[in-house]
């Protein structure tokens, strides 16, 4: 089958980082419609003189890895991949985490968009007492 992006819908990453653009046509044996709703419009026919792209979409249940390069349209990219639904302590409104493998996490100030530490975190384990310690702390005396 063929798919296009819809326009307005942004771009789109497969798994290997080939980014497409709005209006790309992509030939895919997985409905692309139902991966990502509202993404993707079937068309009927090769538009001649085009030919389409075969991305590697992940298909449901097939042991297909997870795709773990941060998009390129975020501005803290630089600081790794956004891991902060992993960390209930994270209030999302005033830090965001950021995980590097091979450098560690960092803690982004949502007011500035800069890091609060000045190294990265190198264990997990460090980023909870950080954040009690040195975030929201500064937080309370602030009131």
């Amino acid at each position: 089958m063929f798919f296009r992006i819809k326009e307005g819908c942004g771009k789109h990453v497969d798994l290997d980082g080939t980014v497409y653009k709005a209006g790309s046509i992509i030939e895919s044996e997985t409905d692309l419609c139902k991966a990502f709703r509202m993404k993707f419009e079937v068309i009927a026919e090769m538009p001649s003189g085009k030919q389409p792209k075969k991305p590697k979409i992940p298909i449901k249940g097939r042991g297909t890895k997870k795709a773990s390069a941060p998009l390129e349209s975020d501005p803290l990219a630089v600081y790794g991949n956004n891991v902060t639904e992993k960390f209930e302590e994270a209030d999302p409104d005033v830090v965001l985490i950021y995980h590097k493998k091979g450098s560690g996490y960092s803690i982004i100030t949502v007011a500035d968009n800069k890091p609060f530490n000045d190294e990265p975190l190198t264990k997990k384990s460090q980023v909870v007492p950080f954040l009690q310690a040195e975030v929201y702390e500064e937080d309370s005396e602030e009131e």
